[in-house]
């Protein structure tokens, strides 16, 4: 019994303790960075998609302005000719 105790000893008192505990901190850390990593990639992503929605939306409300201002000429036209030929109508 006395070697077991004296071998356990020699093993804990010979680094393997800090080795352990060494092993469990980095896998904190390591955990940690990826959940970081993770973080970031997923806001420059929200990013980029929120960039691209930005310019997608100012171009949708160009297009509808100018279909707007089209309308309104088509309008204008159709009541123009109304009242240049009311008969034809």
């Amino acid at each position: 019994m006395e070697n077991l105790s004296l071998m356990i000893s020699s093993v804990f008192g010979g680094g393997a303790l800090a080795t352990i505990i060494n092993i469990l901190v980095n896998k904190r850390k390591t955990d940690a960075d990826a959940h970081n990593t993770y973080i970031d990639t997923m806001l420059k992503a929200e990013e980029r998609f929120s960039d691209r929605m930005s310019t997608r939306m100012a171009d949708l409300e160009a297009r509808v302005a100018a279909l707007e201002r089209e309308n309104y000429e088509l309008r204008k036209e159709n009541l123009e000719l109304k009242t240049k030929n009311p008969a034809s109508y």
